[in-house]
């Protein structure tokens, strides 16, 4: 019988959630960030990422990034959560864009993730100079 998993229901959600972008990213690989953007060179790594090691180890890395985004998540402002900010639809792929460190060969990683309040930090700025370049090209 295969070992039993005893998880908060909150990490599932959250690894699903994980893995649906990174699907994403595989099935929409031709819908590229326009140039200039300030995160189409990590849009091209996490294609790159899944290509490289396939859905299997894209569950994995999913599961893998789970605490550390609802760690990130917990760390916004209740205004953040509650309107500013759709959780699977913007946060969690923003966040795994905007904050990750998406080295070809091993799992993703946040490079401040001993330190969420830095990441929180670093997801909103990454953020505003999204809003900057959309900004300035209309």
């Amino acid at each position: 019988m295969p070992e039993q998993i005893t998880t908060n229901y909150l990490i599932i959600e959250t690894a699903l959630a994980a893995y649906a972008v990174l699907e994403d990213h595989m099935l929409l690989s031709r819908e590229k960030l326009p140039e200039g953007h300030p995160f189409k060179e990590a849009d091209e790594m996490v294609t790159q990422w899944c290509e490289n090691h396939g859905a299997a180890e894209m569950r994995r890395a999913a599961w893998s990034m789970a605490p550390a985004i609802e760690t990130i998540w917990s760390g916004l402002t209740e205004e953040e959560r509650d309107g500013q900010i759709c959780w699977d639809f913007e946060f969690v792929p923003q966040l795994m864009l905007f904050c990750f460190d998406w080295d070809t060969h091993g799992y993703p990683s946040i490079p401040n993730e001993h330190n969420p309040a830095a990441v929180v930090v670093d997801f909103r700025t990454a953020r505003e100079n999204v809003a900057k370049f959309y900004a300035g090209r209309a």
